[in-house]
């Protein structure tokens, strides 16, 4: 049985993907729903999941922006039967 424990929190943002963005999203990952932005930890794996409230997300990607360190944008997809 997978089990899941809260790690960190952090401030953040999270964006539906629309128009360009989620075509270009979808090309590479067809279940891409959304973006998460958090300031730049180096902790943040793809096997872990974000709680947004009673929302579930799963990491399909992590991006640095830039490669300057300062912020994050994870690509995610709503669980809907956590």
């Amino acid at each position: 049985v997978d089990t899941y424990a809260d790690t960190v929190t952090v401030y953040g943002a999270i964006e539906p993907l629309s128009g360009s963005l989620l075509f270009t999203a979808q090309q590479a990952n067809s279940e891409v729903q959304g973006r998460v932005r958090i300031r730049y930890r180096a902790d943040i794996e793809p096997l872990m999941r974000i709680k947004f409230g009673s929302r579930y997300f799963k990491i399909h990607s992590i991006i640095n922006p830039s490669e300057r360190k300062e912020e994050l944008q994870i690509l995610v997809k709503e669980l809907l039967d956590v």
